[in-house]
């Protein structure tokens, strides 16, 4: 019983000083900095969207076509891994790690700027916070495309 107190002690300490540091780190203002939860482990690390993405904005939130557009590449492209109601639960998702994300999940939804979609179907799961194997969808999808997947994700419950 001990040992699991002592465990948990040194686990949260760790915790804490890493997000202490997190935040005294400099940004020089050409990046967005935000917050990442691990799916597998709940631990909090900082990413940073890239500069030519973080001031994107969906110009086609809310169209009903973007929308619909949008729903028929999230079946073909996405719900293999995401699932088809978008809960990260898929045919594919029980062997990867980490598992992908829940787009039902509204607090990291919200969280989650247009730039910052844009991005991560952009270029894809090799970044260094996820080693993912998430595909970069920008080589094969136009920006128009990518903002319709974005309007229909941003619409799950």
């Amino acid at each position: 019983m001990k040992r699991q107190q002592y465990t948990l002690s040194i686990f949260t300490i760790l915790i804490i000083l890493s997000l202490v540091l997190t935040g005294c780190a400099s940004s020089d203002g050409e990046e967005e900095r935000v917050v990442y939860i691990s799916n597998e482990t709940g631990v909090e690390a900082p990413l940073i969207i890239p500069a030519e993405y973080k001031d994107k904005v969906n110009p086609l939130a809310d169209d009903p076509a973007a929308i619909a557009s949008g729903n028929e590449a999230y079946v073909a492209l996405c719900s293999q891994c995401h699932g088809d109601d978008g809960r990260g639960k898929g045919l594919d998702a029980a062997g990867l790690n980490p598992r992908p994300a829940d787009f039902t999940d509204q607090e990291q939804m919200q969280a989650h700027t247009d730039g910052y979609l844009f991005w991560r179907i952009s270029d894809g799961g090799d970044l260094d916070h996820y080693n993912s194997l998430m595909t970069a969808w920008g080589t094969l999808l136009s920006e128009q495309e990518i903002w319709e997947l974005i309007s229909y994700l941003r619409t799950l419950p």
